[in-house]
């Protein structure tokens, strides 16, 4: 069996290589004549992509889930996949993303007026986390290195 890290260190190059292959997709325009294979292509990747780690993220979200917003139904890994992934001009080998991506969700925790936080939850790479934006700020909410929050032993 594999370590931790090993799965983390494929997780992360697997995920880098299908946000690569949706940022090929997304730079094409409808009419191009490699639209409809890229696009197959990204199929193929976030199909080969949930096989292979869907059932471990799949844990990971419930327990975000179950964490930040109880009532709301997860989804599928794919859907918290962001639109666009930019590399980081200051920080090499990093990436963000707008903090309008990823999946939006209200939480349990009130603001001010007690109202639910509007948050935008999505996955970044390098390394793989779970990144929560709400009112400008972005938490890190899942990595390997929040096992107190969410480690692979609790997640079984």
């Amino acid at each position: 069996m594999a370590t931790v890290e090993a799965l983390l260190k494929r997780l992360n190059s697997d995920f880098l290589d299908l946000i690569a292959v949706r940022s090929e997709l997304n730079d094409l325009s409808y009419n191009d004549d490699k639209y409809d294979e890229i696009e197959e292509e990204v199929q193929d990747f976030e199909d080969t992509f949930l096989e292979k780690y869907g059932k471990l993220l799949d844990k990971i979200i419930l327990k975000i889930h179950a964490h930040y917003c109880p009532d709301i139904e997860s989804l599928l890994p794919t859907a918290y996949i962001a639109k666009k992934y930019l590399q980081s001009p200051i920080n090499e080998g990093e990436y963000e993303v707008s903090p309008k991506d990823g999946i939006v969700l209200n939480t349990i925790f009130d603001d001010a007026q007690m109202r639910p936080i509007k948050v935008n939850l999505t996955i970044l790479p390098s390394p793989f986390r779970f990144v929560m934006f709400a009112k400008g700020d972005a938490k890190v909410i899942w990595n390997e290195q929040t096992p107190e929050v969410f480690s692979f032993e609790t997640l079984d």
